[in-house]
């Protein structure tokens, strides 16, 4: 999976508007433990930009999802909010 074809499932999938930067894109809709983005977000990932934790995020989940049952079973990924969590 590439960053462009994760960005065109996010704008696909989403339930946002990202023409409107105070909307949000939900991935995947439904999910309670969906990953939330705004348009400022996905603009990261122009070049010259960085990454934010939110695309981090995105990035793990998006893979994630993508894996057979089989292989998500090897793997747990935690968010890049963890080390905060813990301290």
């Amino acid at each position: 999976a590439s960053l462009a074809s994760a960005h065109q499932d996010l704008m696909e999938e989403s339930h946002g508007d990202a023409s409107r930067p105070w909307q949000f894109i939900i991935y995947p809709p439904g999910d309670p433990d969906a990953i939330t983005l705004t348009l400022a977000d996905v603009e990261r990932l122009n070049d010259g930009e960085f990454l934010n934790d939110s695309l981090v995020d995105f990035w793990c989940r998006y893979v994630t999802l993508r894996m057979s049952p089989k292989t998500r079973e090897r793997f747990h990924i935690f968010n890049s909010y963890l080390y905060t969590k813990l301290t």
